[in-house]
């Protein structure tokens, strides 16, 4: 006997109520990017491996440890991608999208793939949404990236249960000089951070201030601060921003820990966390990147863009027990109880898609009670019942029944319809 061939580990199927959480989450995304007029854009999820080894940089967890790469047929290093900001610059530099300074505004979604340890919020593939604005300087900018992740919140109805960190951190400079003091101050503490940390931290000490070991926090209470060593230029700008959004009645808290693990950030970095994941509180990062298009051989651009953690939010939604997405796969469903009305439901079936290329609606072929078909189609959500039996055969009706409000009437044809449209306020 063949043995069950399982997931692979680290992925996972999407289905029923999962499906439509996210087809949710990326039209309810979509259509706010769409009003602040983002374009959408789909890159391959495999790139040249000397791409993310030039953006993400030396001695991190994800060069050294997570990217799935391999060889193709012709000797080629590939990697599938373990982020999404490295293709959309590819991308615009390969297309010359920056010609003449235009500004691109821009916006995908697809799944990502890094090889770690899984567990509630973390999976090896996982699906991301980002957001990346090249071209402009303004700390504005800035600001509408976070109006625009609050926007999305408030959509979903999940703003109450978010909160939002910043902080600066600065330039490559200014982390050079920070990572020197770091290391020394954690010179005579190895012994105690090898016992609780298993990673290589030597080379970037900065993958400390990520971990959530509260042993690891309570050493780093007394280490230096990143902010201590920022240049001037990095600290006003700060100063600005943190203004800005208090003027916006924008609530926030600055995170001196805060640093982003990839190597092309600088400046302004954020993230949007929820205390109801474990380890995986953050739900949304970003910042901003202004030298990655010339560290890819672009002309230097200013850069600012976020990802959000889709797996991530499905988790925090459905912990939420106060908030529920409305689930309705099936808006009409037909019910024969004879054979010979087969085929006139599956023939009314036809004319209400047409009619109303909007509703979802299913021909119930089971072969069941009408009383168990009804109860089945309540569990289901399903707003409208149409019954067709020998009565409504013989008589030329409909009979139309309205699980929500429990009631139901027989119809012609004609008076169907236009019930049909009454009920669910049908606009063409």
């Amino acid at each position: 006997m063949t043995k069950i061939i399982k997931l692979v580990k680290g992925t996972h199927d999407y289905l029923g109520k999962d499906i439509y959480l996210l087809n949710y989450l990326i039209k309810t995304c979509k259509n706010v990017l769409k009003k602040y007029c983002y374009n959408e854009i789909i890159t391959p999820i495999i790139e040249q491996t000397k791409l993310f080894k030039l953006s993400i940089g030396n001695n991190t967890d994800i060069i050294d440890k997570e990217m799935y790469s391999f060889l193709d047929k012709h000797k080629n290093e590939i990697t599938l991608r373990p982020e999404g900001t490295s293709g959309c610059i590819r991308l615009i530099i390969e297309k010359n999208l920056l010609y003449n300074n235009k500004i691109q505004k821009l916006w995908y979604f697809g799944p990502m793939f890094r090889y770690e340890n899984t567990q509630k919020g973390r999976y090896r593939q996982f699906n991301q949404l980002g957001v990346e604005v090249i071209g402009i300087k303004s700390i504005y900018i800035e600001v509408e990236i976070i109006l625009i992740t609050i926007k999305i919140w408030k959509s979903i109805g999940i703003l109450k249960n978010l909160r939002l960190e910043i902080n600066s951190i600065g330039s490559l400079k200014d982390r050079f000089k920070y990572k020197k003091k770091l290391n020394h101050y954690l010179k005579n503490k190895k012994k105690i951070i090898n016992k609780y940390y298993n990673k290589n931290y030597k080379k970037n000490p900065f993958r400390l201030l990520e971990s959530n070991n509260l042993y690891i926090k309570k050493i780093l209470k007394k280490a230096p601060s990143l902010y201590d060593y920022l240049n001037k230029k990095s600290l006003l700008k700060f100063k600005e921003l943190c203004k800005i959004l208090n003027k916006f009645k924008i609530k926030f808290h600055i995170n001196k820990n805060l640093i982003r693990g990839l190597n092309y950030y600088n400046d302004t970095v954020f993230e949007w966390k929820n205390n109801k994941i474990n380890s995986q509180s953050t739900i949304c990062a970003g910042g901003r990147y202004d030298n990655l298009i010339s560290m890819l051989g672009g002309k230097n651009s200013y850069s600012f863009g976020f990802a959000i953690g889709i797996e991530r939010l499905m988790i925090l939604i459905k912990s939420l027990k106060e908030k529920k997405v409305k689930k309705r796969l099936i808006d009409i469903e037909i019910i024969f109880l004879e054979k010979e009305a087969i085929l006139k439901s599956i023939n009314l079936s036809e004319k209400v898609r047409k009619i109303f290329p909007k509703l979802k609606i299913l021909v119930n072929f089971c072969n069941e009670k009408l009383k168990k078909k009804l109860s089945k189609s309540s569990k289901n959500n399903v707003k409208v019942v149409l019954i067709i039996g020998k009565n409504e055969i013989k008589n030329k009706f409909f009979t139309f029944k309205n699980l929500e409000k429990n009631k139901q009437k027989e119809y012609s044809y004609k008076k169907l319809i236009k019930k049909i449209s009454n009920t669910f306020k049908y606009k063409k």
